[in-house]
């Protein structure tokens, strides 16, 4: 190609400064003399081994001219399509290949195929990447002391039992398939391999930035692999007309091949558990009407939404896709705003990939809901769709001490207040003396008896006396046989403590939940009936039932409007019934202005309901 690898600039934020890129795979120039472009494809996505092989191998019987396969490894005795039973359960890398070279099925005449598979003598060793090539099987290995050393060098030879067990026969296909490749015994079929050029891995990794451990460097230099793993049929034939071709991630040797059922009970799991790339990845593999593949787009709208909520930008351009140009998952055509609101979120999410909408449905539900009116803010749309938690109480100011107010011996300065204890302990000091310490000091009757004599000790205050001066000897309100006063030492007066600081919530701070106002009288619904109130609901389980620890999240809400049925949250969660489940009203429903709801930020109040459970 001309030009790669062009510069591209992201912006970053300083709360967050992440992003995500990739190398760049595309042509980068209107017209390549070695890939010249072709109008007018079709591109199809498949998942999955099963569907995968399958269509490989469709694909390959109808091959007219050529079969050319480059991968990774490649295993003779993998079964492309399986059915039941023992092995071989169904068609084979090797036998296909070899009947589509014979010209099986094309009338007879030949298709050449060509086969380019990465092998190392380092890294094969331990990848098993061609097994049977260039080795005898076990099974040989151990026939050939029966039959002499010949036979273990050539164990095609004739002579030998055929194998019973079927990882037997396994390897003794291959091995056989193998041999006759190389020995250019099957027609109309080339066999190369090739492995990585030691010298030129190191001379790329010397130009590149950053430092590698020699265990690392020595990796990738000894088993450096090429893991390609493209087909293509008929590229030539009628300039191309009728060219298949695949790129994929999967690999010619079985461990790749897998069940669509399995693959999407693993998603379903996956789903279930919060887990956004699983979303995605289900909700991409049900789009569409073929029911073979399970394919859905009314489940697969759901899951996409869901995806997007648990944090899928993936999922969100998706939608913003289908909605743009109408595809059969929007159900409703084209519609330029419901494309906008997603767009955004989608923007969002590949900006700070922390992010999550439990409350999406608030501002961009799903058809047939109408989509509630925006101000056009991108703040509100974001914020409105985030998770709620209880906004903090705000701190009430210091009530003034009355010590502060008092004049003379009795004031204690802005401020400041009397330790709870003092900083010296001093024994208490008759009032015929002086004060042995600077501080305050409080006069108490010795031995109050009478009700008279408490409330004088009640209605003392504190006064500051400096270190030698005579204590008051007044005894106002006193009498000679009320009995002597002592004076005790409460300390220097200390500043008062400084009020608690309103930390915000780390979840607030990263913008994954927002502040809302939330009802203080709780409402407790249950799933059987229809949601009485719009607004944002909780579903939890009570403290007494054994899920309720991982169950109950701080960010599993959902937005329901009045009417709707509340959603099924437990599905697929072993020991948790539909009649364990309770609904929390929390308020923040959208406001309604002259018929139309309009997006809100903080709506606590609703309709009045009786307390308690329903």
């Amino acid at each position: 190609m001309s030009t790669t690898q062009y510069a591209s600039t992201v912006p970053l934020s300083r709360a967050h400064p992440r992003s995500r890129g990739s190398a760049q795979w595309l042509l980068e120039s209107a017209q390549d003399k070695d890939c010249p472009i072709h109008r007018c494809n079709r591109l199809q996505m498949l998942y999955c081994g099963e569907q995968a092989f399958a269509r490989i191998c469709d694909d390959i019987r109808r091959a007219k001219d050529s079969v050319e396969i480059i991968c990774w490894g490649f295993d003779p005795a993998m079964e492309l399509e399986r059915g039941t039973g023992a092995w071989p359960r169904g068609e084979t890398w090797g036998d296909l290949l070899r009947d589509v070279a014979a010209g099986r099925y094309n009338e007879g005449k030949p298709v050449q195929v060509r086969l380019l598979s990465w092998y190392g003598v380092i890294g094969s060793a331990l990848a098993h990447n061609m097994p049977g090539y260039q080795r005898p099987s076990d099974y040989e290995l151990r026939q050939g002391p029966m039959r002499g050393e010949a036979s273990v060098i050539r164990p095609d030879a004739g002579g030998m039992p055929d194998p019973v067990a079927v990882r037997d026969r396994r390897e003794v296909f291959n091995a056989s398939w193998y041999r006759a490749a190389e020995a250019c015994a099957i027609p109309n079929l080339s066999l190369r391999v090739r492995d990585g050029d030691m010298r030129a891995v190191w001379g790329s990794l010397e130009k590149e930035a950053g430092k590698r451990s020699f265990l690392e460097t020595a990796g990738m230099v000894l088993v450096a692999t090429d893991h390609q793993k493209s087909i293509l049929i008929d590229y030539e034939y009628e300039g191309g007309a009728q060219a298949v071709g695949y790129v994929m991630g999967l690999n010619a040797v079985t461990d790749y091949w897998d069940n669509r059922t399995i693959a999407r009970r693993m998603l379903e799991c996956g789903l279930n558990q919060g887990n956004a790339e699983a979303a995605f990845n289900l909700g991409g593999a049900s789009v569409g009407d073929n029911v073979e593949f399970d394919q859905d787009n009314d489940r697969a709208r759901i899951v996409l939404q869901e995806g997007l909520r648990l944090g899928s930008y993936l999922s969100a351009i998706f939608l913003a896709s289908a909605f743009r140009h109408g595809d059969p998952l929007s159900v409703i055509g084209i519609d330029k705003a419901r494309e906008d609101r997603y767009r955004i979120f989608s923007d969002a999410l590949q900006r700070n990939p922390d992010l999550r909408f439990p409350n999406l449905d608030k501002v961009l539900p799903l058809p047939p809901a109408k989509l509630p009116m925006w101000n056009g803010d991108r703040k509100t749309l974001l914020e409105a769709a985030r998770a709620i938690l209880q906004k903090p109480a705000g701190l009430t100011p210091p009530i003034p001490d009355p010590a502060w107010l008092r004049t003379g011996r009795a004031r204690i300065p802005d401020g400041q207040q009397l330790p709870t204890h003092p900083q010296r302990q001093i024994a208490p000091q008759f009032e015929t003396t002086a004060a042995p310490e600077t501080g305050y000091w409080q006069a108490r009757l010795m031995r109050p008896i009478t009700e008279r004599h408490r409330t004088w000790n009640a209605e003392q205050l504190p006064l500051r006396y400096e270190q030698g001066e005579l204590f008051d000897r007044s005894r106002a309100g006193l009498q000679d046989e009320d009995g002597r006063i002592q004076f005790h030492y409460l300390g220097m007066p200390v500043d008062l403590l400084a009020p608690p600081q309103v930390v915000e919530d780390p979840r607030v701070r990263r913008r994954v939940a927002r502040y809302a106002e939330i009802p203080q009288t709780e409402r407790r619904y249950r799933s059987h009936s229809p949601c009485p109130h719009s607004g944002i609901w909780r579903p939890y389980l009570p403290e007494d039932h054994p899920k309720h620890q991982s169950f109950n999240r701080w960010d599993r809400q959902v937005y329901l409007r009045k009417g709707m049925p509340f959603p099924d949250v437990i599905r697929q969660r072993p020991g948790i019934s539909e009649k364990d489940l309770l609904w929390q009203w929390l308020g923040n429903a959208n406001e309604e202005r002259e018929g139309l709801e309009h997006i809100s930020l903080d709506q606590k109040s609703g309709p009045a309901s009786p307390e308690g459970q329903h």
